[in-house]
């Protein structure tokens, strides 16, 4: 029989317990082209925000999903005054 990873045997004792565990596959390489791209990139103040919003948004989504993207907006625009 092969050896398990860490990872699998965690995973093997939480299958028995009923808990699915998902795992994300790897995270591909970027290229070192598609890398320099990304780095000149420079973002409006807009884009910014709705970055910002949109991020905030998806965290508390998570926790509670009764919350809008604006609701997220209107408390980003709030703090700002």
């Amino acid at each position: 029989m092969p050896r398990r990873t860490p990872l699998q045997f965690l995973k093997d004792i939480l299958s028995k317990k009923g808990i699915t565990v998902l795992i994300a596959p790897e995270t591909p390489k970027l290229d070192s082209e598609l890398l320099a791209r990304a780095i000149e990139v420079q973002m409006s103040e807009e884009e910014k925000e709705k970055q910002r919003i949109s991020f905030a948004y998806g965290n508390c989504a998570i926790e509670n999903p009764d919350i809008t993207k604006e609701d997220v907006a209107r408390a980003a625009r709030k703090s700002k005054k």
